[in-house]
């Protein structure tokens, strides 16, 4: 990461975003290690939910990818997890993200090359019950054509395409490829052209997962694609851009609206609330005046504000507060929703004191 301060320096680049996924989300010290990154290079990680990865991703392959017609499932296999969105011509239908990812899966089931018949039946076993699980989650889909990102899918593709060059690839020949690949040691498996060296431990892991996905979602045709969640990262920062928007919060408030309503909080009310932080944002603008791209804060904390009503009404703020500051709002740095959830917790305190807001 300093490294990539000292080439942004260079390139002068005006903006920065950075995306931590599976591991950061995992890792207990997740908080401590985001603030030093913060002191020692002054970046901003954003750490976001599975869900966001997967809808991410979805976005970056359908914003450049042409896809099959009908129902596609798009997977995207890591390192530790693996995303599943169900889509339909341009819209996505469902997202969920898997703990099981290709790393993962080898250094908890495959602790040696070849693996033996029991560790891949087990692993084989516990794959199918956690898609079980959670295919529910993205309505139990069943799809002709299943659209693979990540270096672990390209892979397994470029095997499959060294003999017979195609762009799908059926399941039949991928059951086959990985069921060789499963009897080969490390050495055989490098002699195979297509494979990349650091891809060799992984990508029988990765074919018995990509498999096991294949025959859950009853799909038929595998393709790959270059584009992944960088892609849908750029994709949607572009049309941030192109609709002058500043920041998240004003491209998400829908969403945020659609969580809140979820949440329990009436509806006409909320949209009475909402009306009344516009009125006030925007009549006020000459006595507050506060740049345009503050007045999304202010309606998204309008949002949160009677969302801690049914849990308690007398301290209904401070639980606001909670709902807000915990809320999966997609790409959310920490200071913003941090704000927003303070502005949920005071908006009944007439005087408010400098210590009761630390930033």
């Amino acid at each position: 990461l300093i490294r990539f301060k000292q080439t942004m320096h260079r390139l002068h680049a005006k903006k920065t975003i950075v995306f931590a996924t599976s591991a950061l989300r995992e890792a207990e010290d997740r908080k401590s290690f985001v603030q030093l990154i913060k002191k020692r290079t002054g970046i901003d990680v954003q750490i976001i939910s599975g869900a966001e990865e997967a809808r991410l991703i979805a976005l970056g392959i359908m914003s450049y990818e042409t896809l099959p017609k009908g129902l596609v499932a798009l997977i995207d296999i890591g390192g530790g997890s693996t995303e599943i969105s169900i889509c339909k011509g341009t819209k996505i239908l469902a997202s969920h993200s898997f703990s099981l990812g290709a790393a993962r899966l080898q250094q908890i089931f495959l602790k040696k090359t070849p693996p033996s018949k029991k560790a891949l039946r087990t692993l084989r076993t516990y794959i199918a019950k956690e898609l079980q699980r959670g295919l529910p989650k993205l309505g139990n889909p069943k799809t002709t054509n299943l659209v693979g990102s990540g270096g672990t899918i390209r892979s397994l593709v470029k095997v499959l395409s060294e003999d017979t060059p195609k762009k799908a690839h059926d399941s039949n020949s991928l059951h086959k490829i990985v069921n060789q690949m499963s009897k080969m040691s490390r050495d055989e498996i490098l002699k195979i052209k297509t494979v990349e060296p650091k891809r060799a431990d992984l990508i029988v892991a990765g074919g018995v997962l990509l498999d096991e996905i294949m025959k859950a979602l009853h799909a038929k045709n595998l393709i790959s694609t270059e584009y992944s969640l960088r892609d849908g990262i750029l994709a949607e920062e572009l049309q941030l851009f192109q609709e002058r928007k500043n920041s998240h919060i004003a491209f998400h408030l829908k969403d945020i609206e659609s969580m809140v309503l979820r949440l329990g909080v009436n509806a006409k009310r909320l949209q009475r609330t909402k009306k009344a932080s516009e009125t006030v944002f925007d009549r006020l603008q000459k006595t507050h005046r506060l740049k345009k791209e503050w007045r999304a804060y202010l309606i998204a904390a309008a949002l949160f504000k009677d969302t801690g009503e049914p849990i308690g009404f007398s301290d209904h703020h401070e639980h606001s507060y909670y709902i807000a500051k915990n809320a999966d709002i997609p790409s959310i740095l920490p200071w913003e929703s941090e704000f927003i959830a303070n502005l949920c917790r005071f908006h009944e305190k007439t005087n408010l004191d400098r210590q009761d807001v630390p930033f």
